[in-house]
């Protein structure tokens, strides 16, 4: 194996083993929808603003590498199970539907 090649997986190592660091110390993310401001405004007229349906109105969501860490959790404690500060409520606000 040449020495570039070993290089090329020995950063492809260390950049997932940063990943996992940074998704392990820092869970959420901005969310996408709403920007992580929470509200969405109306595209229409632009006055308007209504709560975020994605986030709940708390303008984070939870990163894709960390629900992967958390379907493969093996803990039988249940001591990494649950996210610390999750801010989403167990059952978001919805709009009504007239």
């Amino acid at each position: 194996m040449s020495t570039l090649a070993a290089f090329v997986i020995l950063a492809a190592i260390g950049y997932a083993l940063l990943y996992v660091l940074v998704v392990l110390i820092f869970p959420f993310r901005p969310c996408k929808r709403c920007g992580g401001r929470g509200v969405r405004h109306n595209r229409i007229t632009g006055g308007g603003f209504r709560q975020c349906t994605r986030c709940a109105g708390t303008g984070r969501a939870v990163r894709p590498g960390r629900k992967v860490l958390e379907f493969f959790n093996t803990d039988p404690h249940n001591r990494w199970s649950n996210i610390p500060g999750d801010p989403r409520p167990l059952t978001p606000r919805r709009r009504r539907r007239w």
